[in-house]
């Protein structure tokens, strides 16, 4: 929210689309320990939930749903302060391209034998590859591309995980 205020103040008559996807990637960025704790919550602290019936993709949405309602004050903050410079389906679609993402972190935290210094090389690696290619493709294009990924990836790794033992000293 810092960052967002300080881009609105310093560029108060010139705010540029590219600008602001920039500050939602990088709040996403800032955002993405919370698939490892809510991750970790769920899979220890919770760990009854994967022998209740609950379908694959009502699992996938309670963390989509938990994200869309963590990601709120970005996405008020962007309708209050940004609607005269960026339209509405473009603010529309940074939102959802933050709960997306978000998802795809939380799927990719069930690859076996993650540990998070690999999650924090892939959250770097897919920060700067968007940057590059945000200026040749469209939001909607990378939303896509990243939910289809989620739910491939959440489907296949999701019953095969196992949480890294923590050492015991």
């Amino acid at each position: 929210m810092l960052a967002l205020q300080l881009l609105v103040a310093l560029n108060a008559d010139n705010v540029s689309r590219e600008n602001i996807c920039f500050l939602i990637l990088l709040s996403i960025s800032a955002h993405a320990l919370l698939p490892t704790y809510y991750v970790r919550f769920l899979e220890t602290e919770m760990s009854f939930l994967r022998n209740l019936p609950i379908p694959l993709p009502k699992r996938l949405l309670q963390f989509t749903v938990t994200y869309a309602a963590i990601l709120l004050p970005e996405l008020i903050f962007l309708l209050y302060n940004e609607i005269n410079v960026i339209s509405l389906p473009v603010i529309i679609s940074l939102y959802l391209l933050a709960i997306v993402r978000l998802s795809l972190f939380t799927a990719i935290q069930y690859f076996p034998k993650l540990d998070l210094n690999k999650y924090t090389g892939v959250i770097f690696a897919m920060f700067f590859i968007t940057i590059i290619l945000l200026a040749s493709f469209s939001l909607w294009l990378f939303i896509s591309i990243e939910f289809i990924i989620t739910i491939l990836l959440f489907a296949v790794y999701y019953y095969r995980y196992e949480p890294l033992l923590l050492k015991e000293e």
